[in-house]
């Protein structure tokens, strides 16, 4: 007789601790998704600007809070942008607009010793001239640059520039095409860094299709 209540006291404890560790489990809280990282927000960056179409305006990632920034011109466009996973943010220049400045910056001041690219955090086309670019030069520069309005914005730099490939560019070899993904410095001599199964693959490299050699592995 006592070994049934024994029994029985058993399985009411086991039934007990079933109960509990089931409730544990459904209350412990749902786990963060993990932030996204640059190249994957990246590339969902692409596919909401060019959903986007004329109301895009370039985009950016802020590692630090780990967010999507997309640029847009409409309310109608910040709304898609969210639906969409991003943080939306409304400025003043399509990106329309600001390449078209880019093109007018290349038409008319092509100088040397300058250099412009879109910041997509200002929403402008930087302008960066160097301590080389003085007298009727600077004057020329100053003159396009202001015929750009607030579309545009122009640094003087104290250093020289100079025309190199820079990261992000494409890069060729025998049969194949890969991306530069940073210059740097070894023993004062400038050099890219790529992706090893690219060195492997390509010992002479161009930065046009065919061009001339500016590189080896």
């Amino acid at each position: 007789m006592s070994r049934t209540v024994l029994g029985g006291g058993a399985g009411v404890v086991a039934l007990m601790a079933a109960a509990l560790t089931l409730q544990s489990a459904q209350a412990a809280p749902a786990k963060a998704p993990e932030p996204p990282t640059a190249t994957a927000a990246a590339q969902r960056a692409r596919d909401i600007s060019s959903a986007l179409g004329a109301n895009a305006a370039g985009f950016y990632y802020d590692a630090r809070n780990h967010k999507l920034i997309v640029n847009v011109t409409t309310a109608a466009a910040a709304d898609k942008a969210r639906g969409a996973g991003a943080e939306a943010r409304i400025v003043k220049h399509s990106l329309t607009s600001l390449n078209a400045a880019r093109a007018t910056l290349k038409e008319r001041a092509t100088i040397p010793g300058t250099s412009w690219a879109m910041d997509p955090k200002t929403n402008q086309v930087v302008i960066v001239a160097d301590r080389s670019v003085t007298g009727d030069r600077l004057k020329q520069l100053k003159s396009v640059a202001s015929s750009l309005g607030d579309r545009a914005a122009l640094r003087q730099s104290a250093g020289t520039l100079r025309p190199l490939i820079a990261g992000g560019n494409a890069v060729w070899g025998s049969g194949a095409r890969c991306s530069l993904g940073f210059n740097v410095i070894k023993d004062g001599k400038p050099y890219f860094l790529t992706a090893g199964h690219c060195t492997n693959a390509v010992r002479s490299w161009s930065a046009t299709q065919g061009g001339p050699e500016i590189a080896v592995t």
